[in-house]
C-alpha cells in the first residue's frame, strides 16, 4: 500500500481477496456441519442476523420494498 501511496493512488479495494476469505469461512463451517452435524461449535463465529440487517440498513431497503410492491393476482 506504501507503493501505491507512493504514485498518487489513496484507495485500494481488496473484492477476490474478501471473497476467499468468506468462502473459507464457508468451507470451514461446511466441514463442521458434516461432521458434526450442527453448526453450534462455530455460532461464536458467525454474525448475528442483526448485525448483518444493520450494516445492509434493512429496516430501509424494507419500507422502500414494501412501499413499491404492489403486485396481486386477479381472478
Amino acid at each position: 500500500m506504501d507503493q501505491l501511496a507512493d504514485i498518487g493512488i489513496n484507495m485500494v479495494i481488496w473484492p477476490v481477496s474478501l471473497l476467499r476469505l468468506g468462502m473459507g469461512s464457508a468451507v470451514r463451517g461446511l466441514d463442521v456441519l458434516i461432521g458434526q452435524g450442527t453448526l453450534e461449535p462455530v455460532l461464536g463465529e458467525m454474525r448475528h442476523r442483526a448485525d448483518l440487517y444493520e450494516l445492509l440498513d434493512y429496516e430501509s431497503y424494507n419500507r422502500f420494498d414494501t412501499n413499491g410492491f404492489n403486485f396481486q393476482i386477479k381472478r
